[in-house]
């Protein structure tokens, strides 16, 4: 089996090849590049296509066509929300009678079985997926989109089950391991990572990206499990410790430390009662764009900020791949957007950066950066 991605049509503006620098997609909505990139992939893809066809092993070649999820948000948004959506998943190949299927009993897990029972008949199924093709799947359709069915009412129940197959049932343990991991049931995942549990204690949700907005976002009749550095939790952390937040529907929090992690946390224990809103969480947003190698002294780290927060924040220097805090220091800008953090390295570093601690809805934009050499200090 021959695999191939097609990355030119990814959102949110497309990427448009070489071979199609001169492409353009006549279109009432103007010169849009996602539609460029569509004209430019196609005409690729059925170049391919023929040329396989045509080959000495075009006879006894399978060619599948098929997308991995719905276009997400793109230039063509506020088009292809007046449109009916789906999945494509195309078959070419020698004796395979054209014709087209209605799927809307389907999910894309149901293409893996469709493909294997086009090359064995007698195969109609793999994991939760069934096969397009098979007569009787009126009585046996997928899982996933038997899930579906009374208006979703099994949806989150399938999908806890779906996740107990790789996670395991311990996941209402968390620990941090030797690799500074978090590890839920059989997952190791690296921080910040949010964990989302049901009312029934089920992991209905794992986020690794965006996850202080996630935090903010999610719903609150649910638990909560956010697991990053202190400081992203603490005005005073100053140790580069992990830390652990727990929230429940009832207003419950309760901060757990670097040796609790280490040997483990129950999410569904008692948590402290809190009548406060529930907290906002800071995430680490570098401000280098590179790792610097910079020798052992004195410095001081000059910024000049055109937008920064309403109230003070903390800029690190790190290194060894970000997981080394080197230095670290509670800054408030002037009125006029300038920050100076004093710093000092007792030994030479090869990738310093520097990163500052904002929640999803805080902003820094750096118009000048400098690491300027103390005159008294340094070595070397």
């Amino acid at each position: 089996m021959l695999t191939t991605l097609t990355m030119d049509t990814h959102h949110p503006a497309g990427h448009l090849p070489v071979a199609c620098k001169r492409t353009r997609y006549q279109s009432d909505y103007g010169n849009i590049g996602l539609l460029n990139a569509l004209k430019c992939t196609d005409g690729l893809i059925s170049r391919l296509v023929d040329r396989i066809q045509a080959s000495p092993y075009g006879e006894d070649t399978l060619i599948v066509i098929a997308s991995d999820h719905l276009a997400m948000p793109n230039d063509l948004s506020h088009v292809l929300a007046r449109q009916s959506r789906e999945n494509l998943l195309l078959f070419l190949g020698k004796d395979i009678a054209p014709r087209q299927l209605a799927a809307t009993d389907a999910s894309t897990l149901d293409s893996g079985a469709t493909l294997l029972s086009l090359l064995e008949p007698q195969i109609n199924a793999i994991g939760f997926g069934r096969s397009l093709l098979d007569p009787k799947r009126a009585d046996r359709a997928s899982a996933s989109a038997a899930a579906f069915r009374d208006n979703g009412r099994d949806y989150p129940r399938y999908l806890a089950f779906s996740r107990s197959l790789w996670l395991g049932d311990k996941t209402r343990q968390l620990r941090i391991d030797d690799d500074n991991q978090v590890v839920v049931g059989l997952q190791h995942v690296q921080p910040p990572v949010l964990l989302e549990y049901d009312k029934q204690w089920d992991l209905k949700s794992v986020y690794l990206e965006n996850t202080s907005k996630q935090f903010d976002l999610a719903d609150p009749a649910n638990t909560l499990a956010y697991v990053d550095r202190c400081t992203a939790f603490e005005d005073g952390s100053a140790d580069g410790d992990w830390c652990a937040m727990l929230v429940n529907q009832d207003k419950g929090i309760k901060l757990f430390r670097d040796e609790q992690l280490r040997t483990g946390i129950a999410v569904d224990g008692p948590l402290d009662p809190s009548t406060g809103p529930r907290p906002s969480i800071r995430q680490a947003h570098m401000i280098t764009q590179k790792g610097r190698r910079t020798r052992a002294g004195q410095y001081m780290l000059q910024m000049v900020a055109r937008q920064s927060p309403d109230r003070g924040f903390w800029i690190e220097a790190v290194s060894s791949q970000r997981k080394v805090v080197v230095a670290q220091q509670w800054v408030q800008p002037d009125a006029d957007g300038r920050i100076n953090v004093p710093f000092g390295l007792d030994h030479e570093v090869d990738d310093l950066e520097i990163r500052a601690w904002l929640n999803h809805a805080e902003k820094l934009a750096v118009d000048t950066f400098a690491l300027v050499p103390s005159r008294r200090g340094n070595r070397g």
